[in-house]
């Protein structure tokens, strides 16, 4: 049996706050019950958020967070000045061989273009797809 690493972004933890248990759904698509990263800047986002955003924003934040202490291990990387999470992302999704879940189109496109493997939310079918996991 295959053990997969799914890492997540914040804009997928955010969905949790939507009422789609993304866990659930990746779980179903990978037959198994992988093992879930997140990169510390995607918490300190997390926690800009459940303090500075709106109340939906705040609440669906919070949620992730709770969730995320939880169910994922936790990559303690710092960001440098001038890189972006969705850099750091990219460079230990192709470095360390995680799946990547995510919605953001731009990252999306990038991942694909290094052949990485990616789980996305479908907004029409309510649902989780996977492209490029064996």
């Amino acid at each position: 049996m295959k053990k997969y690493r799914v890492l997540l972004d914040t804009n997928m933890l955010m969905l949790l706050g939507k009422g789609v248990d993304v866990f659930e759904q990746i779980e179903e698509i990978l037959l198994t019950k992988p093992e879930y990263y997140v990169i510390k800047p995607v918490i300190e986002e997390l926690e800009r958020i459940a303090s500075r955003g709106g109340v939906k924003e705040r609440k669906a934040a919070r949620l992730a967070l709770d969730i995320v202490k939880k169910k994922c291990r936790v990559i303690d990387i710092e960001r440098p000045r001038g890189v972006t999470v969705d850099d750091l992302i990219l460079d230990i999704a192709s470095k360390e061989k995680f799946i990547v879940a995510t919605n953001d189109r731009v990252l999306r496109r990038r991942l694909r273009e290094k052949g990485l493997p990616e789980i996305y939310f479908r907004e029409e079918k309510h649902l989780l797809e996977a492209q490029g996991v064996d």
